[in-house]
Formats: C-alpha cells, sequence, structure tokens
C-alpha cells in the first residue's frame, strides 16, 4: 500500500541538483503567484510536522520521506508556526487555495481543507529528487488556487476492466497534479463493472463477454478470449473513501438509455425487441438500446440509481445520454404509444422525457445529473449540466440557457487518439491529438460570451479504452498529456508551450525514475524544415526527459543500432538532396522511445500558387508572383497548346510549372515528348479523378511518362472521397508508392458533398482513406506539399459522424492529415466560411488562423498568419485589425482570396480577385507604413485605398514587421 501511497506524488517532483543551491524546477500546474529567495530550508531525520490531532495529510509527506530519503518525521500538535513543517487550517481561505511559505527555518502551508493538501503536492514537488550532501529546498512564497472548479480525468473500464489497485494509481497519480474529480466510466455495450445487489445478472451475466474485437477490421480481428470483471460495492466504498482522503470527487457514469447491451443482455424484456442479446464483443454503436416507453424501465433504473447513490456520495451523477439511436423506438409500439399519451413531437424529445425524467428521480435525492451534451436533444431539464464533448457549440448553447458545462472536446482532450505517426505508435483508435494541442485549449474561447463564461465549471480528459488493454498502456496514452490538461485547468489564462516543456522535462525524469510508461515525447528541435534556399541548417537537439541521451543517424539506418550520441548541434549539408534525421531518446532508466524522423530540405519543395489563373492574365502575374518568392506554378488548362504558351510566359517570368492537361492521358507520348524539353517544365500534374477508380490505373499512367521523361517528375492528388463506397484506398497506399516513385504528394478533399441532393460530411470510410493516405507518405518521408478543402453552402441539415462543429470539422480534418505532411502549403477555403452567416466572419478568420499556424503550414512559401476565401463573403467592411497588421479592414464589393502572409523580414496581404468576368472595388483601411507591390515590381506608397480590382486581378500590400 506505500508504494501505492508513494505515487501519489511521483509525477509532481521535479529533478533538483542540489549540491549548494537548490533550483527550482518543474512545478506544474503553475502557480498563481510564486516569489524566491536565496537561502534554502533543510531536512533531517530530527525535522517535525506540526499540525492539528489526527490531521492524515501528514501521511502524504511521511509516506514519501520513507520512500525517498529512508526515513519520516515526527509529528505534533501546534496551532503556532514553529520550526519545521506547518500545516494551518484556516476557513477563511476559498476552497482548494492555499498559501506555501518557505524560509531557512519553516514551512508553512496554510490553506483551506483541500487547499492544505494541494500546497503539500507543490511541496513535494520542491523536493529533490537526487540530493548529494543534504536534502534542502529553496526558499519561495507561492499563493494559489485553481483557476476552474472542475478538473476532471474519465477512465474507462467498462470496454476493459482494470483491478481496484489499478484505479488506486490512476488516482494517485492525477490527485497529485491537483486534479480532482475522477469519472469512473462503469458501463457500457462491453461491460457492467459495477455490482447491484437487487438485479445480480447484471454482473453474472452482463460483466463477462466471450471475446474481443482487436482492431479496426471487425471480420478479421477478434481474439476469442472471455474477458470481464466487475467491483463489489465493498471495493467501490474503499475506493471512494481513498479518493476523498486525495479530495477527488468520483463521478459513476451507469450510461443509459443507451450503450445498455450488457444490461439487455442480463434483462432482455427492458428492450424494444426482446433479445436475445449477449455482451458485445465490437466497438459500435449498438442499435439496442433500452425501450423509453417501458414504465419498468424506469423502475429498473430508478432501483440502480438507488444503489449507485448509496455508494457514491458525489452530488453530480453521470448517465451518459450519448449516441443512442432511435430506430428501434420509431417501430416500437410501446415507445410510439409513450410519445402520444405525453404529447411528444418525436424519438428526440422522447430521449429528452427520460432524461428529464431520470434527472428529477435524481434531484428529489439531492443530487444533480450530468450527461453528454446529446441530452439536449429534445430540451434540457432545469439544473442539468452538460458536458460538451464533439466539440464546444453544444456546450456554448448549454451556457446560453444558463446550464453549467464541463469542456470536454474530442479534438483536445481525448487521449485515446495517436500522440505521433501512427506507424511508430501502439494502435488506437486513431486521430492525431499531440501533447501541444492539448496544451493550447483554452476552455474561455473568444467565440464564448462574457457573460456565459461563469458558467463553464472546468475541463475534462477521456481516456477510452477500445483499444487500451492494459495499465502500461493508459500509461502511455494518459501522460505526459495529463499534465497538460492540469495546466489547463489549474492555471491563469495565458499559457507558454516552451515553459512548460522545460517544467515538464524534469517531471518526465521523475516519471522514468517511478517507472510510469509514459509516452517520451519528440526531442525538441527535431521538425520538418525546408529552408529558403540556403544549403547548410544547423540542427540543435534538446530530450524531452532531462538527463537524457540522442542518438541519431541522417543516413536512414536505425539509430539505436548504428546513431551518434547527440552531444552539440550539428551543420547538415542540403546541397545536393533533403536529409533524413532519425532518432531516439534513452532516458536515464534505460527506456527507449520509438524511433523519430524530420526532413530537412533547401527549400526546394514547390512554393505552389493558385491554379486556375486565367491564361491572358499570365504575364501579369508570374512577375508578381517571383517578387513575392513563388517559384513554382501548378498549371491545369484544358489543352496542351494553352500550356505550352504559358511554359513560354513562365520561362520569361523565370518561375517553373507542374502541368496537368488532359492529353497527358490520352496522348501521353506525344505530350511528354512536347513537354519535356521545356526549360520552364518542373513536373507533371497526376490527378486520380472520378474516372481514376483505382491506384493502380494512376500507377500505370505515371509509368507510361516516366519512361520517356525520367528528368521531370509526376506529382499526384488524390481524392479519398472519390472512392466513397469503393474502398479504393484501403491497404494500397502504401504498396503504391513503393511501386510508384513520387517526390510529393497532394489530397484534394471535400469533406462536404452532395448525396442524393442532400449536404453530406465526410463519412468514416473518407476519414480511413485520409488517415491511411497521410500515414503512408509520413513512412515513405513524402512531403505534402498541396491541401485543399471545399465546403458546402448549406449547413443546415447535415448529419455527420462524429459531429463536430464545421470549424471544429476543420480543425480535426487538419489534425488526422497533420502526421504526414512536411508541409502543407496550398488552403483552398470555398464556400460558407461564416458558417451562413451565423458567425462573425473575423472568429471564422481567426479560427482557420490558429489551426494553420499551429500545424505550421506554410502557404506561398511564406509563414501564414492568415488564410481567407471570401467567396460566400457578404458585401459590405470587414475588420482584420486584430490581426497583426497595420491593415484594419476591408470592403470588397465581389468574391476574393484574401491571405495575410509572413516571408523574412515582411508581411504581405495578398487580394486576389476570384470572379474571372467581373471586376470588384476594393477599399483597404491602413496606416502610413504599408506599400503595395505594383506589377512593374516598384514599391508605392498607398495614396488611394479604393481601386477596381480586374477580374482574376492580384494586389499585393506589402510592410516591415
Amino acid at each position: 500500500m506505500k508504494n501505492i501511497l508513494c505515487l501519489l506524488v511521483l509525477f509532481s517532483i521535479s529533478f533538483l541538483s542540489v549540491a549548494n543551491t537548490p533550483v527550482i524546477s518543474g512545478l506544474i500546474p503553475k502557480p498563481l503567484h510564486m516569489k524566491t529567495g536565496k537561502a534554502s530550508f533543510s531536512f533531517t531525520p530530527k525535522t517535525i510536522i506540526y499540525s492539528r490531532p489526527g490531521d492524515v495529510h501528514t501521511h502524504f509527506i511521511n509516506d514519501f520521506m520513507q520512500l525517498e530519503y529512508g526515513f519520516q518525521l515526527a509529528v505534533k500538535v501546534s496551532k503556532k508556526v514553529k520550526s519545521g513543517i506547518n500545516l494551518i487550517y484556516n476557513p477563511s481561505f476559498a476552497d482548494e487555495a492555499y498559501r506555501l511559505s518557505v524560509t531557512a527555518s519553516s514551512i508553512t502551508i496554510e490553506g483551506s481543507e483541500a487547499g492544505v493538501f494541494y500546497g503539500i503536492q507543490t511541496l513535494l514537488q520542491l523536493m529533490p529528487v537526487n540530493p548529494t550532501d543534504s536534502i534542502r529546498i529553496p526558499c519561495i512564497e507561492i499563493e494559489d488556487k485553481p483557476r476552474f472548479t472542475y478538473r476532471g480525468a474519465l477512465l474507462d473500464v467498462a470496454r476493459y476492466f482494470s483491478p481496484v489497485e489499478e484505479i488506486k494509481r490512476f488516482i494517485d497519480l492525477i490527485a497529485s497534479y491537483k486534479l480532482n474529480v475522477f469519472q469512473w466510466h462503469l458501463t457500457d455495450d462491453q461491460g457492467w463493472r459495477i455490482e447491484i445487489k437487487k438485479y445480480s445478472d447484471l454482473t453474472r451475466i452482463g460483466a463477462w463477454r466471450q471475446g474481443t474485437q482487436q482492431t479496426h477490421d471487425k471480420k478479421a480481428s477478434f481474439d476469442n478470449l472471455p474477458h470481464g470483471g466487475y467491483y463489489t460495492q465493498d471495493q467501490i466504498r474503499d475506493v471512494v473513501r481513498y479518493a476523498a482522503e486525495r479530495h477527488i470527487t468520483i463521478i459513476p457514469e451507469i450510461d443509459m438509455p443507451g450503450h445498455m447491451l450488457s444490461a439487455l443482455s442480463a434483462y432482455p424484456r427492458l428492450s424494444c425487441t426482446g433479445g436475445p442479446f449477449h455482451v458485445s464483443e465490437e466497438w459500435d454503436i449498438e442499435q439496442n438500446i433500452l425501450c423509453a416507453g417501458n414504465e419498468d424501465v424506469y423502475t429498473f433504473v430508478q432501483d440502480i440509481l438507488d444503489e449507485v447513490l448509496d455508494l457514491f456520495p458525489s452530488k453530480i451523477i453521470h448517465i451518459g445520454g450519448d449516441e443512442a439511436p432511435k430506430s428501434q423506438w420509431k417501430q416500437c409500439p410501446k415507445c410510439q404509444s409513450k410519445i402520444k399519451q405525453e404529447n411528444l413531437k418525436d424519438e428526440h424529445e422522447l430521449q429528452s422525457y427520460f432524461v428529464k425524467r431520470i434527472a428529477a428521480y435524481l434531484e428529489s435525492k439531492g443530487r444533480r445529473l450530468l450527461g453528454w451534451e446529446e441530452i439536449m436533444q429534445g430540451g434540457l431539464a432545469p439544473n442539468t449540466m452538460v458536458m460538451s464533448w464533439q466539440g464546444e457549440d453544444a456546450g456554448i448553447e448549454a451556457l446560453r440557457q444558463c446550464h453549467e458545462v464541463v469542456m470536454s472536446p474530442l479534438t483536445y482532450l481525448y487521449f485515446d487518439y495517436c500522440q505521433g505517426n501512427p506507424s511508430n505508435e501502439p494502435y488506437s483508435i486513431g486521430h492525431y491529438l499531440p501533447l501541444e494541442k492539448v496544451y493550447s485549449y483554452e476552455p474561455l474561447s473568444e467565440k464564448i460570451p462574457v457573460e456565459n463564461q461563469k458558467y463553464i465549471i472546468g475541463v475534462q480528459a477521456n481516456i477510452w479504452r477500445e483499444f487500451i488493454h492494459s495499465e502500461t498502456k493508459i500509461d502511455y496514452m494518459a501522460f505526459p498529456r495529463l499534465l497538460a490538461l492540469a495546466e489547463i485547468g489549474w492555471s491563469p489564462k495565458g499559457k507558454d508551450y516552451v515553459d512548460f516543456t522545460k517544467r515538464l522535462s524534469s517531471n518526465l525524469l521523475w516519471l522514468d525514475k517511478k517507472g510510469v510508461n509514459f509516452r517520451i515525447p519528440e526531442p525538441y528541435g527535431l521538425k520538418d524544415t525546408a529552408t529558403s534556399g540556403e544549403n547548410r541548417i544547423t540542427l540543435k537537439l534538446t530530450p524531452s526527459v532531462e538527463g537524457s541521451d540522442i542518438w541519431f543517424t541522417t543516413d536512414g539506418s536505425d539509430p539505436l543500432l548504428n546513431g551518434i550520441r547527440y552531444s552539440t548541434p550539428f551543420t547538415l549539408d542540403l546541397s545536393n538532396a533533403p536529409v533524413t534525421v532519425t532518432c531516439v531518446i534513452r532516458t536515464p532508466q534505460g527506456r527507449v522511445s520509438t524511433n523519430y524522423s524530420a526532413v530537412y530540405s533547401k527549400g526546394e519543395i514547390p512554393i505552389v500558387a493558385w491554379h486556375g489563373i486565367p491564361p491572358e492574365k499570365s504575364s501579369d502575374f508570374f512577375p508578381l508572383m517571383k517578387e513575392v518568392g513563388i517559384n513554382i506554378y501548378l498549371c491545369g488548362y484544358k489543352d496542351l497548346n494553352t500550356t505550352l504558351k504559358i511554359l513560354d510566359i513562365a520561362k520569361s517570368s523565370g518561375i517553373k510549372l507542374i502541368t496537368s492537361c488532359p492529353e497527358l492521358k490520352s496522348e501521353a507520348e506525344t505530350t511528354v515528348k512536347r513537354l519535356m524539353s521545356h526549360p520552364a517544365l518542373y513536373g507533371y500534374y497526376l490527378k486520380d479523378e472520378p474516372e481514376m477508380w483505382d491506384l493502380p490505373e494512376l500507377g500505370v499512367w505515371i509509368k507510361q511518362i516516366q519512361a520517356i521523361d525520367n528528368n521531370h517528375p509526376c506529382y499526384i492528388n488524390l481524392y479519398p472521397n472519390w472512392a466513397w463506397g469503393k474502398e479504393k484506398y484501403a491497404g494500397n497506399v502504401e504498396t503504391f508508392l513503393h511501386q510508384v516513385p513520387v517526390p510529393f504528394l497532394s489530397f484534394d478533399q471535400y469533406p462536404i458533398v452532395e448525396v442524393n441532393g442532400a449536404p453530406s460530411i465526410l463519412r468514416p470510410e473518407w476519414y480511413k482513406n485520409l488517415e491511411e493516405i497521410a500515414a503512408a507518405a509520413k513512412k515513405m518521408q513524402l512531403p505534402v506539399w498541396a491541401f485543399a478543402l471545399a465546403w458546402s453552402h448549406n449547413l443546415d441539415s447535415i448529419h455527420h459522424y462524429p459531429a463536430p462543429t464545421l470549424p471544429e470539422l476543420r480543425l480535426q480534418m487538419f489534425s488526422n492529415l497533420a502526421y504526414g505532411a512536411q508541409t502543407l502549403q496550398y488552403f483552398t477555403f470555398k464556400g460558407a466560411i461564416d458558417d451562413n452567416g451565423k458567425t462573425p466572419i473575423y472568429n471564422c478568420i481567426k479560427t482557420v488562423n490558429r489551426e494553420i499556424q499551429n500545424l505550421s503550414g506554410v502557404f506561398l512559401g511564406a509563414k501564414v498568419i492568415s488564410v481567407w476565401h471570401t467567396g460566400a463573403l457578404p458585401e459590405g467592411t470587414h475588420p482584420i485589425d486584430k490581426l497583426p497588421t497595420p491593415i484594419k479592414s476591408l470592403t470588397t464589393s465581389g468574391g476574393a482570396v484574401v491571405s495575410l502572409l509572413e516571408k523574412g523580414d515582411n508581411q504581405y496581404l495578398v487580394i486576389v480577385n476570384r470572379n474571372y468576368r467581373n471586376s470588384m472595388e476594393l477599399t483597404v483601411s491602413i496606416d502610413d507604413s504599408v506599400h503595395r507591390l505594383m506589377k512593374d515590381g516598384s514599391i508605392a506608397p498607398i495614396d488611394v485605398p479604393t481601386m477596381q480590382v480586374d477580374a482574376g486581378d492580384m494586389v499585393i500590400y506589402t510592410w516591415k514587421k
């Protein structure tokens, strides 16, 4: 048990090199206020802890001292501050607030009940992990309190059962980082984990399944190994008590009316069909749910809740309420009768009736109902709390209705998502959620009205376990991302990721010492990079775990076998070809990370301009593009003769073309021979269009071209959604890339398309295609140089799975693909960028801006500050005064592409009239520091802010940063 107790602090202790002067390193979460001194306090076996009689908090200090330093401290009762450690309980402090004062003679922790506990956690972080001649900590003054009252972590034990000792260990870990809520996901289709004495078959039958789906492939991935387990009520009471000592509230989740197949397997009469059923072995959304028209169901649920309430003192009870398909309710006579009887509109209101009835029952018992955002369907009951998971929009709507909300968006806080390139990561549910993105989450975003922000009570991360079967994998998926969550929930607004990684490094050293199987983050400084034409680049690497070694290679070989130990920054020669740096981290305890790679190149990744510029405008555009730094133009004209004319213009302008024309397929030999000798040719652009229904055919096409011209590469653009229903990419992408060498890879993805006349969001099989393409590209070390998105104009009746908002879908799309890209350079946003007027255009601009910046996107060879396509932008004035530019607003009478770019010391505002038939009037509000880049290459001061912009024309404003 001592090992479990000591795990309480293992995440909190930072590495301190203690020879003469102790240093502060690694406080997570970062305190509200902190002031350091020059002296230090020394611990000896004679140091005394002073506190009130029977204070259980003293055990956390002494268990740690015994484990780490081999002795315990005497405990005495005193109300006065004395030399030693003083624990003072002051009811005037806000809940969870504390003050920590360390002087040369004493340590004082004063605060509320929970505040003293959290002060102890901070004190233990200051303790040296490897003291030399003494055990000393620096003098410091800290005043601290949490930002949010709800700081939670969910652990799913329904999919895979965890023994009690593992649950206690997890509670220790989250408590040490000042999280205060543990949501225990106890029931689901795949298992019932809580003893209910009135319904013993729930655990006798519902706690066991006969096999488990091992991969995403349901047809060939079952292990046929029985799995199960449950917690007795005595065990639950023990865990609840254990958590309470660590100021953790356990919120049980009993999911209903959906995710109930384990219960229906034991009591099939509570379904709409009567069964028979068995506990699910698959990871899917089950169609069989509780029958909302059957009065016996409500008796059953209330009986269960009576026993749950007796076990859990939490004022909040989570009833799930998510992912409840209603197809059976539509066919069920009892459900339809209930709809008529209660004068309900439809099955959504029937679910609302169900939830409201349960909410009323819980309220009669002095408790509150918390549910996933789907409980909003059909209306919310008063006093009900909402957990927003598919994004933030549902939470924001609940805030507007004055309901308390816990933010738990899947794009930031779902820790079952992978943390890096899937080919190097443990098998997971999919999607991509790196540590930096978790840390970037801001619950009180600018899109939430200030008057509603008070209803956001906190944040929660979720660890769903479809593919997390062991404690070591829980460690890997949870940490260090849970440390980022802790800082989101506790520390003041305004986070600094670089500062966080410095504090994280020492914590990971301690985790390593304690044997926690955290994911070892990539070395800081290892990142795909293209220079601005320089032949050399100096690479500085920093290990993510303090005291670790980095071993690297630059020849593609395994760094664990053939690597060089990193000691000082080194220079890469990029003059002949890009260089791939592959490395591993070896921690002080001997753990070795997976292989991490980054590609460094001379800047020869094509810097691609818009395609579709009218041929007659090319002679005007090309010199201007060259001036801005564009060196490649993607040319997609309708015939070979036009393409040849554009190549001539490109030659005179000093840029090259990637060309695509129909004759490349229909008359490949003749066309290639006419193109291959042109000095402005950069390569051939081959699109996987709808008529190209398989990759092998595309490969034949490429091989025909390469057989004639092996000096100019072929670039491919893939359309995963054209293959809707055909699964064309499944299992073929990596094989294709091995057989057909291509230097770069492009995506062209339209997530919203018309299906039978109605808009439909990107389907799950398309996600699978996209993820496979991206993973294969990364594995083959292929840069992704072009990526396009187009959006439907009509968003009112979109049905999708999962169901994020439009901005969240964008973010999810980028996140899923980012690990496959060296450079994301070409973004096109069409359609409802402003959500059909529902969201101010400026907010959408900021969303796009933030997404692209988070992924280090590059547009036209420049750092993206903002990219927005205003094809659907209403006429009028649109402010950009909050962006880092002296341009305050612009007014346009027609559609335009507007990009704010940064390259070198300059910033550019690029405006292109995308209406090729009509001119537009452009008015720009600016200050005196802005100049306009003229077509002749000269720089002119702005004196006429209003101008006519010809059809297809481009205007560029420039200024120094």
